[in-house]
Parts: C-alpha cells; structure tokens; sequence
C-alpha cells in the first residue's frame, strides 16, 4: 500500500500490520536540522551541505539530533500500526565508522558541495544560497540505532548487520560506463533536493554555457 503521506508519521490503522519493511528511507530526515544557525543568523556550515571533516562539532550535534528526532517519531508511529508480535524490517543508508565526517558517509555531499561551490566562484550562484543549504540526510552508525530504538522502546532488536552494496557500476568491464552508471544513480536522489534551492541559478548556468 502506497500513502501519500512522509512515513515519520502515522500512515496506517491502529494494529493493522504484521509486516513493516521500509528500504532505503528511514536515513532521509523531516527537515534540514535545526540549530545550523548562530544567534546572529551566520551559517554554521559555511562551504558545505552535510557534515564534513571541517564542520564544526554543533553541526555533528544538530545532525544527530534530528535523526534521533525523527527516528524516534517513526518507531513511535509504526509501534501503534504493528499488531501483537509483529515485526519491522529496515534496510537503511549507514557508517561503520564512528566518526560522522568519515567519507564513507559524506563523500557524495563533499563532492556536490565542491562543484556548487565552483558555481560559486563562478558567481553563477550567490554564496549564501550554499552556505544556507544543508542536506535532510544522515547515515547513523550501529550504536546510534541501538541507542535510539533501546530509549523509545517500543521495539526490540532480533537482529542487525552491516553490509556493502554490490554496486552495478563496480561490475561494469568499461569504467566510463561504470561511472556514468554511478552518476546517474547519485542523481537520482539528489537533482530533487538541491534543484529546489538552486534551480534558478542552475538555469542562468545552463543558458551561459550553452551560450559559450
């Protein structure tokens, strides 16, 4: 069943599902965090849309905190709509490492981050609108998704792991088709995310370089 509807909230009737299985969602947040501002309304995360190795530790903080907001509020929301022993299954974005700014977690954002920031430099888009944007994402490590489901408790763990995607383009013998496989993956979800903020300027970009 599909709900047009964002799953950190109810969607379903009270003890009306067996069977929860969310795939690659639950690391996508309700909002960018709170907090990424300082009382002067200066951008905390200057040069940057997500967590980086020169991000300030509030960042991290605020980061987390909005994960746990709204992890908190999914576990809540589904333990109503799950009946007597039912169960959850959900596969989600990750990190092994502890360290948030680790690139296993951050390097499609440093990348992206690097080539707005070029537009930038190019005066194509206004710095503020970088320094403003940070990504509604983050990728919790094993202990963090323990600790959050152990506090609001209404689930209990049967089982968790780690594992690495088989990318398809780690498969590809001809490595330029492999990249533009991954290129066309890593757009998919983010072409909606910062058009919304940059599409203007994206758009004037465009005309000029068509222009040239």
């Amino acid at each position: 069943m599909g709900v047009p509807r964002s799953f950190h909230g109810r969607l379903f009737p009270r003890n009306s599902l067996h069977l929860v299985h969310s795939s690659y969602s639950v690391h996508w947040l309700s909002q960018t965090p709170k907090g990424l501002r300082s009382r002067e309304g200066l951008a905390l995360n200057k040069g940057k849309i997500y967590i980086s190795k020169t991000s300030p530790p509030v960042v991290r903080e605020a980061y987390l905190s909005q994960f746990h907001e709204d992890f908190t509020m999914f576990l809540n929301a589904r333990s109503q709509e799950v009946v007597p022993n039912g169960c959850m299954v959900l596969i989600l974005h990750g990190r092994k490492s502890s360290d948030p700014s680790n690139m296993e977690s951050c390097f499609t954002w440093e990348l992206l981050a690097i080539a707005i920031s070029e537009l930038v430099s190019q005066g194509f888009i206004d710095e503020d609108k970088l320094d403003t944007f940070n990504v509604p994402y983050y990728t919790p490590s094993l202990e963090e998704m323990k600790d959050i489901v152990e506090r609001e408790g209404s689930f209990t763990i049967d089982h968790i792991e780690e594992f690495e995607l088989d990318s398809p383009h780690m498969q590809e013998k001809d490595k330029w088709a492999g990249r533009e496989k991954l290129a066309k993956a890593i757009r998919a979800f983010t072409e909606p995310i910062i058009s919304n903020q940059y599409m203007k300027s994206w758009t004037n970009y465009m005309t000029s370089s068509l222009t040239l």
